[in-house]
């Protein structure tokens, strides 16, 4: 598919010299998102994350837009029934924390509205609060979103 080309380009613009910058890796991440949502989630969410680090590994570092595809794929990866996107979710807003970055808050509440989700079918799930008390403060924290 169309993320799989991307990740061969990158390779083709290394052998060329040619440096690939944030917003190049933003874009094949924001394919990814759109994968998430059309077909498989988790491969989808696989590929983005191998994007990020191939992204770090070259000296680059993740911006807003970084922060929000990565969130848009995996709000979408969980949303399509894969209780790892919320894990992986947890993880970006993690790094979001730790760098100070200030992602589009409607990221935020997307990705808390599968994790309430996740928690309200499964009595809580990976990275999200557990039990009746992470389904109120997840509730109560999305309706001040609003």
């Amino acid at each position: 598919g169309g993320v799989e080309r991307g990740l061969e380009l990158i390779g083709e613009m290394a052998e060329r010299g040619v440096m690939p910058d944030v917003i190049t890796f933003n874009n094949l991440i924001a394919a990814c998102a759109q994968a998430a949502g059309m077909s498989d989630g988790a491969l989808a969410l696989d590929q983005a994350f191998k994007l990020l680090w191939i992204m770090m590994e070259l000296g680059l570092e993740p911006d807003e837009g970084t922060c929000d595809t990565l969130i848009a794929t995996c709000a979408k990866t969980a949303a399509a029934g894969d209780a790892d996107g919320v894990t992986f979710g947890v993880k970006v807003l993690d790094m979001v924390y730790s760098s100070g970055l200030s992602p589009d808050p409607s990221m935020y509440k997307a990705l808390l509205e599968q994790c309430l989700k996740v928690a309200k079918s499964k009595r809580g799930g990976p990275g999200c609060p557990d039990g009746w008390h992470g389904v109120r403060w997840m509730s109560h924290l999305l309706a001040l979103m609003e």
